[in-house]
C-alpha cells in the first residue's frame, strides 16, 4: 500500500494471525483459513468444501494497490493482481486494514 508516496509492506504477520480465523467475503461467502505459513495462505470454503492456497505474492501485490476501503475485486482483478482468488484477497486484506493502525 502507498501512504503519501512510501511503499508498505503487507503485514504478514497479521495474515499469519488469521490462521484459525473465519471470515466472510462480500459476497457473503464464508471460509476459514486453514493455515498459513512464509509462501501460501491456506483457506477452505464452508459452503463448497473446496480449498484455495492463495500465494503471498499475490496478496502483496494486492495489498500495494491501496487501502482495502478502496478498492473492490473488479479493480483487484482487473490490475490482474489476483487470479481467481479476488473474494478471498479483498477479505484478508479488509480484515488486516481493521486490525492495522497506519
Amino acid at each position: 500500500m502507498r501512504l503519501e508516496g512510501i511503499l508498505l509492506t503487507l503485514p504478514w504477520e497479521k495474515v499469519q494471525a488469521l490462521q484459525g480465523e473465519i471470515l466472510t467475503t462480500i459476497w457473503g461467502i464464508i471460509f476459514d483459513v486453514s493455515r498459513v505459513d512464509d509462501n501460501y495462505c491456506e483457506l477452505y470454503v464452508r459452503t463448497s468444501g473446496d480449498t484455495y492456497k492463495i500465494p503471498r505474492t499475490e496478496l502483496e501485490r494486492a495489498y500495494e494497490l491501496g487501502p482495502a476501503s478502496t478498492l473492490s475485486t473488479l479493480i483487484i482483478r482487473q490490475a490482474d493482481k489476483s487470479g481467481a482468488n479476488p473474494s478471498y484477497v479483498l477479505a484478508i486484506l479488509n480484515y488486516i486494514e481493521d486490525e492495522t493502525e497506519l
